[in-house]
């Protein structure tokens, strides 16, 4: 178990610096989001929407004016929301019709964030090591579970390799998985005072994948900070919220930071009705955005200064983009009115409820978007993102020091054996395999890790397998 260390540790910029190092990361990447090493292989383009003025000149196709490059990128962006609103519509859930404007509107506060959040934040991601890549082109991918660990493992046993190079040939598979991490808070004190069930339900968190949903799940957190720094607030009636004064005010860019979260909270409590690059792009940005709210955090903690705030009524966003509007009207739809929190029966829903929304939908919607991209590093670029941020966001919310990391069970109990110089009998079946992962998996929720000696009659007994010495 090791104690975490959040990656990034910025400075408060004001609006006047951030332009100025906005100005020079596009003089030197365009707007093109560049991740270090891999933008050769993953490029995320951010078309800026055009102004009042521009969409006038597009729809009167005023291609003079606008210039050519500029009206096709305008032809572009417009696509892709027709795209988007379609994929939406296609839905069967009732709200999408009805709050269609705030859903088309979390969208841009992505794409927003992501051209905007690059120059300062970093995507801490990497690929397979090349001996480990041909993995994509297995049946797991990328998504290694338990019992893909379990094999991945038996088969580095079996190498003609030194005890101490299949050990480092294992941690190199798994170490860009992200499903073979796990992080869990030591004690859940601030979050117990906001949602006693859930606070409990994260410091129990031992599994990677529930992780997964509650970093998802804290947008509305944020997003309550933003309406509480901004002026007058609702709160559920018969419940208070107290606001300890005075409070920070958010540049432009950490506004944009306290957006994007709410907004990825937001669109992954769906999977199929938005296109897979759109998950994994929210996925981008929420890695980001904490990574950006973290001075803010540090100078005036939400939840030690604002009591109540699960109570506080989140206002939905009307579409504010030209672009979006226009897509809206031309079907008919009068984004006025096309305001609402997907799956809230009213606007009138609160921190807590949008909370327990997410902490239901969240991990089951990225869980459909790492299946749908195992195979592909955009897939792998984006879990290692949601994992990145549900450690910050559990960092940022209880402090770095609560929280704690660990490697999956299932290689904590494969390097358990490497280190005492055994390995599996070659006539190892698959099922005595399962067997093997199910009882690790079991020992670890019950809080238990086994010294070799212990847990070579154990598997035996239990599964059959037998292990043989190898020096």
């Amino acid at each position: 178990m090791a104690k975490f260390e959040f990656p990034v540790k910025l400075h408060r910029f004001t609006n006047e610096e951030f332009t100025k190092k906005k100005a020079e990361y596009n003089a030197k990447y365009g707007y093109t989001m560049h991740i270090p090493g891999l933008s050769d292989i993953i490029k995320i383009n951010n078309i800026t929407p055009p102004s009042e003025t521009e969409l006038a000149q597009y729809k009167a196709k005023d291609v003079g004016s606008l210039g050519q490059m500029r009206y096709d990128a305008i032809k572009e962006l417009n696509r892709q929301k027709k795209e988007s609103f379609v994929r939406m519509m296609d839905s069967p859930n009732p709200t999408w019709l009805s709050n269609i404007g705030t859903a088309m509107t979390f969208l841009d506060d992505v794409n927003d964030a992501c051209g905007t959040l690059s120059v300062l934040a970093r995507i801490g991601a990497h690929l397979l090591p090349k001996a480990a890549g041909k993995v994509l082109l297995g049946p797991a991918g990328w998504v290694l579970l338990a019992a893909d660990i379990a094999q991945i493992g038996m088969t580095i046993m079996r190498a003609p390799l030194t005890r101490v190079m299949r050990k480092s040939s294992l941690a190199k598979a798994t170490s860009t998985n992200p499903f073979c991490k796990e992080a869990r808070v030591a004690r859940a004190n601030r979050l117990k005072r906001l949602r006693p069930s859930k606070g409990e339900v994260i410091e129990a968190l031992q599994v990677t994948n529930n992780v997964f949903g509650v970093g998802l799940s804290l947008g509305p957190i944020v997003g309550a900070v933003e309406e509480a720094f901004t002026g007058p607030f609702r709160v559920l009636q018969g419940k208070k919220v107290n606001v300890k004064w005075p409070v920070p005010t958010l540049s432009d860019y950490e506004k944009k930071a306290v957006e994007a979260l709410e907004a990825t909270n937001q669109i992954n409590t769906i999977s199929d009705e938005l296109a897979d690059d759109d998950h994994v792009k929210s996925y981008l940005v929420a890695n980001m955005a904490s990574q950006v709210l973290y001075p803010i955090f540090q100078e005036y903690h939400p939840l030690d200064n604002i009591d109540g705030i699960e109570n506080i009524i989140r206002t939905p966003r009307e579409a504010r983009d030209p672009l979006t509007r226009y897509v809206l009207e031309e079907e008919g739809i009068d984004w006025h009115n096309a305001t609402g929190f997907l799956h809230a029966e009213s606007n009138e829903t609160s921190v807590g409820e949008l909370m327990d929304i997410g902490f239901d939908l969240n991990t089951p919607s990225f869980l459909k978007v790492a299946e749908n991209t195992k195979h592909s590093y955009m897939g792998l670029i984006g879990g290692q993102s949601v994992t990145d941020y549900a450690q910050n966001s559990l960092a940022l919310l209880e402090g770095e020091d609560q929280v704690e990391l660990d490697f999956h069970p299932v290689e904590k109990a494969m390097m358990t054996i490497l280190d005492a110089g055994w390995i599996f009998w070659s006539q190892t079946t698959e099922e005595q395999l399962d067997c093997f992962t199910q009882k690790i998996m079991h020992l670890d929720s019950l809080g238990v890790s086994l010294p070799f000696k212990d847990l070579k009659p154990l598997i035996h007994s239990e599964c059959g397998i037998y292990f043989l010495e190898r020096p």
